[in-house]
């Protein structure tokens, strides 16, 4: 959690991508410039993240990740934010992505 937010606050987008709740269960949230929820920014991070060999939709913890992986994430997120940092700034955020990330509400799971 605090090298999340570490990160997001060293590439200068800790308001718009930051880890937020219970330390045994945080979420990252991806806000546009008005702080609200932002689809088209949480898709680029996560398209990122893949491109770096990080799948992470959502934060779970887990004994099997090692410091190896904690490394692979750091850098990871690193190269993420600031692919992100730099589709904010150029207001490039949604005509970089094809299809964008929608929340999905079921009746059954």
């Amino acid at each position: 959690v605090e090298m999340f937010n570490q990160i997001s606050i060293g590439e200068k987008m800790d308001k718009y991508i930051f880890l937020k709740g219970p330390v045994v269960n945080p979420v990252y949230f991806c806000l546009d410039f008005n702080g609200n929820n932002c689809f088209a920014l949480r898709t680029l991070f996560n398209k990122e993240l893949i491109k770096a060999g990080v799948l992470m939709p959502w934060i779970s913890f887990s004994l099997s990740h090692g410091s190896k992986e904690l490394y692979q994430t750091g850098e990871a997120l690193q190269k993420a934010m600031r692919a992100c940092r730099s589709a904010l700034n150029n207001d490039s955020v949604n005509g970089s992505l094809r299809t964008i990330q929608r929340p999905v509400f079921r009746k059954y799971n």
